[in-house]
């Protein structure tokens, strides 16, 4: 070997070590700032910040520098979690997988990790295997059961599935009376859809049962009206639309819009006048001046905006919180 080639060689492995040594020197600083960081959530979403902005530690660097044992379980978890948000699903499910097989865990970490799992498989869009991890935590009574059916009734929603979101909705109201409001609205999504099918008995119990979930749901009041004035009955219609209104004048919009449009979709029948959205109103309020038509309708939770009655709000995904403009916090469908 002639000495071109020797001093090479010695320059190659030269470079190695030093590469070596600063890889190592990095990974033990990373450890020791881990070691200091007293809450390591805080810590990685500071990390998640830096990187953002192009700047700092990485979190394949923090995840390299963890030790992958039980000690660390709880920042591998929230490392996750964080990877999760950032999109990058792949990886989060990755870990999470091997999160609920490490050895040493309690219980509730391994349901705590195949609760993360299943949140990864939703964000990546993976409904079926969301669902059937999720409802694993269900099947076991695991401590993480209330968080599984929230994100299950998620699922059901995505899925229009009203019949299992109902089931979900019914558990949960028993600890969670919030729930109340999306099992009323599940209960007039089947009754709209038995409407459909001409099952108007039918339709008239689920409505009724959406008002046992929830006595203020303006939407299965108004689609009780609408029942009415199919089946003849105006005089029943406009009784029950002045309870509504009396209860909650801010409504008023809401129900204009709502019977408008469903009037106009209504066949009718043959020898029989069909009343007008404004005729119900204005013979449910003779006292007062027709309700202006609402021209916007905005999310009181998220600000979401919409120029039609929608009764889930598809900024926030949440029940009965459009109102019309026209209206100063009344009006809740």
């Amino acid at each position: 070997m002639g000495m071109t080639s020797t001093i090479l060689l010695f320059a190659l492995l030269f470079a190695a070590v030093a590469a070596g040594w600063y890889l190592g020197f990095r990974q033990g600083r990373l450890r020791r700032r881990l070691e200091e960081a007293g809450n390591i959530r805080n810590y990685l979403q500071s990390v998640v910040r830096e990187s953002e902005s192009g700047a700092g530690t990485s979190l394949n660097a923090v995840a390299r520098a963890l030790a992958f044992d039980a000690e660390n379980f709880e920042a591998h978890l929230s490392l996750g979690a964080l990877f999760r948000k950032r999109g990058e699903t792949g990886r989060a499910t990755e870990l999470h997988e091997r999160l609920r097989k490490m050895k040493g865990i309690t219980r509730e970490q391994t349901d705590h990790a195949n609760f993360e799992l299943g949140r990864d498989y939703f964000a990546a869009g993976m409904l079926d295997r969301a669902e059937l991890q999720l409802q694993s935590l269900v099947d076991g009574q695991s401590q993480f059961t209330q968080q599984a059916l929230r994100q299950l009734a998620r699922i059901y929603e995505l899925e229009r599935d009203w019949h299992s979101a109902l089931t979900v909705a019914e558990r949960l109201a028993a600890v969670e009376p919030s729930v109340s409001t999306s099992a009323a609205h599940y209960c007039c999504e089947l009754a709209e859809k038995e409407l459909l099918a001409g099952e108007s008995a039918v339709a008239r119990r689920l409505l009724k049962r959406a008002l046992d979930f929830d006595a203020a749901c303006a939407r299965a009041r108004i689609d009780l009206v609408e029942l009415d004035v199919m089946a003849g009955n105006i005089e029943g219609a406009i009784a029950a639309l002045r309870e509504l209104l009396a209860g909650d004048p801010g409504v008023a919009p809401v129900a204009r819009d709502v019977l408008a449009r469903w009037l106009a979709r209504l066949p009718v029948p043959v020898g029989q006048a069909m009343p007008s959205a404004d005729a119900l109103l204005a013979a449910a309020t003779p006292e007062n001046d027709p309700p202006p038509a609402a021209s916007l309708y905005m999310c009181t939770q998220c600000g979401f905006h919409s120029r039609s009655v929608l009764w889930m709000c598809p900024g926030c995904h949440g029940w009965g919180t459009l109102h019309s403009q026209h209206t100063s916090g009344g009006g809740r469908p």
